[in-house]
């Protein structure tokens, strides 16, 4: 009697690896020696190489001039010393303040409330 063992497919990473031809040695030969047994894989490197091409093949899409005119005002980075305030209530139901800060007056990095609060 021949007991069937539950197959184990390849992940959406090594799909993507063989589709793309990155996969090599050892674990591109148990890949394909999985293709060789499984249709089901061997249909989803297909479709990733299907879908790898016709995005390369795609031209570039079309963005209205509105938008790339915003897209190119926005500023590129973020001050460090930015602080993002967060308000909750204290035990006794009194509004409380906490400020955050991602980097600490020293230039270390701040690992939670600076400071609390009480209006």
């Amino acid at each position: 009697m021949t007991r069937h063992l539950p197959v184990a497919h390849l992940s959406a990473e090594a799909v993507a690896a063989v589709a793309d031809g990155v996969l090599t040695g050892a674990p591109l030969a148990r890949a394909e020696r999985h293709l060789a047994n499984c249709l089901d894989c061997a249909q989803e490197v297909v479709a990733q190489r299907q879908a790898s091409f016709a995005l390369r093949s795609a031209s570039d899409p079309l963005v209205p001039g509105s938008l790339l005119e915003r897209l190119c005002g926005l500023p590129l980075t973020v001050p460090l010393d930015t602080f993002q305030t967060a308000s909750a209530l204290s035990p006794e139901g009194e509004p409380v303040m906490a400020s955050f800060s991602s980097v600490t007056r020293a230039g270390r990095a701040s690992s939670g409330p600076r400071r609390w609060l009480t209006r």
